[in-house]
């Protein structure tokens, strides 16, 4: 009775702070099924820029930032396989950004302070560093290309996607982003992420919406009001366990994973290319209990939980 109950108010509290697109909002996936990994790590980054988790796709292991601290200091980076072993593969000074996996040419990039972006081999070895902090969130293209976002005048949007030139150890140009409304949070503020789909297509979290980057238009795709990790996969956007139609207008309802009640705090998400996703949350706000969860389309054996389970918890 008691985890039903918070189950309800969970799905109370969701509704109350939807915005009219999400009134048809519903916790329940037909086909998805989801298994929860137990992490061996207490504490790790939860706000500001360092939330989230970047995929190595040929592996399917994730990379995030954290600490081992209450006081989220001593940070490292950690990779965690499908099956949630964790393994510590390097410390990190002074971060300033989540780390991005560059697929192709097996690097991590990590944003840090004294306006550099320290490299790291997937297995941790020290690389040389960029000696050029970015401008903004990061991101690695299709191409395999550094990318991050910058403010610029010239800009019909006042946002310049930028490219990092290894030949010159400089930002150059990529695209100035088309204008686009409601231009929320305002004039002066850069995206909270931008992340590239399988064919190059840009995506971007601003405030509390989703928008797509097409050759003459900036688009909203869709908005909710507690916005998480950004990611994108084989036809869908995926945002704060919300899913959302990446070819859409902002006109469609988007469909949204049903969680423990105990898991509300996103640290991070990533799609694997075989379309499943890896959600990264944690118990509480207090740094324990942190989760690998795997949703995957179709049946699976020994499945802890099910759609149709969760859905018996509602009635």
């Amino acid at each position: 009775m008691k985890s039903r109950c918070c189950l309800l108010l969970s799905c109370a509290f969701a509704l109350a702070l939807a915005t009219p697109a999400l009134a048809a909002w519903t916790p329940l996936l037909p086909g998805w099924t989801v298994h929860e990994f137990p992490l061996a790590v207490d504490h790790i980054a939860l706000t500001g820029p360092w939330s989230g988790v970047t995929l190595d796709p040929v592996s399917g292991d994730c990379f995030f930032l954290g600490s081992l601290s209450p006081d989220n200091s001593d940070f490292a980076i950690f990779r965690v396989s499908r099956t949630g072993q964790v393994q510590t593969i390097a410390n990190l000074a002074s971060p300033t950004g989540r780390p991005v996996f560059d697929p192709v040419h097996r690097v991590l990039f990590a944003p840090s302070a004294w306006n550099e972006i320290q490299r790291l081999g997937e297995n941790g070895e020290a690389l040389p560093p960029l000696t050029v902090g970015a401008p903004g969130p990061l991101a690695v293209g299709p191409d395999g290309e550094l990318y991050s976002m910058t403010l610029s005048s010239f800009s019909p949007s006042g946002l310049r996607l930028v490219r990092y030139d290894s030949g010159t150890a400089a930002w150059v140009p990529s695209l100035d982003l088309p204008a686009f409304s409601p231009a929320s949070p305002g004039t002066g503020v850069l995206p909270n992420q931008i992340v590239f789909d399988a064919s190059g297509k840009l995506f971007f979290c601003y405030g509390a919406g989703n928008w797509r980057v097409d050759a003459a238009a900036t688009t909203f795709v869709g908005g909710w009001l507690l916005m998480g990790p950004l990611a994108v996969g084989p036809g869908f956007l995926f945002n704060s366990l919300v899913f959302y139609d990446p070819t859409s207008n902002g006109g469609a309802s988007p469909t949204m994973f049903a969680t423990s009640p105990d898991h509300r705090v996103q640290m991070g998400v990533a799609v694997p290319p075989d379309g499943s996703v890896l959600f990264f949350d944690q118990a509480n706000n207090d740094g324990g209990g942190c989760s690998l969860v795997v949703f995957t389309m179709g049946p699976t054996p020994g499945i802890r939980r099910s759609w149709g389970s969760v859905k018996g918890l509602g009635r």
